[in-house]
């Protein structure tokens, strides 16, 4: 149910993509939860933190949010129907489309990482839905 709820609130908010990004955090570390992999939990949210200002510039159009909620929607549904090996494979599509997507744009993730880590941390995205 929680995951559902989290997909509503995703789709609810494909216009406006800061609370998007949000959510999206949020989501993934309900996967982490479900995961019951204990180095997965402990290490998700050091990760989001440092990816979140990366993933503000990132997710800049609605096309990109509704792209990853449908792999979000279709992981849950593979959650529902107990079967975790589809689960990880879309899982798994899902980051390799997200970094395909990033190299395409010319972004470097290492060099976002190491320029968050010196302190530069950016404002949230203010898009809204006039700008998808």
């Amino acid at each position: 149910k929680e995951l559902n709820d989290s997909m509503t609130a995703q789709e609810e908010h494909l216009g406006h993509l800061a609370e998007w990004s949000r959510l999206d955090v949020e989501f993934h570390s309900m996967l982490a939860e479900i995961s019951a992999n204990p180095a997965l939990i402990i290490a998700r949210e050091p990760i989001s933190q440092l990816l979140m200002p990366a993933l503000y510039r990132f997710m800049d159009t609605r096309d990109m949010a509704e792209h990853a909620t449908k792999y979000h929607r279709r992981i849950v549904e593979e959650i529902e129907v107990r079967d975790p090996d589809t689960a990880a494979a879309v899982m798994r599509r899902h980051i390799n489309d997200w970094r395909t997507a990033w190299e395409r744009r010319g972004l470097d993730l290492h060099q976002e990482i190491l320029d968050l880590s010196a302190g530069g941390e950016p404002e949230p995205h203010p898009l809204s839905v006039n700008q998808a």
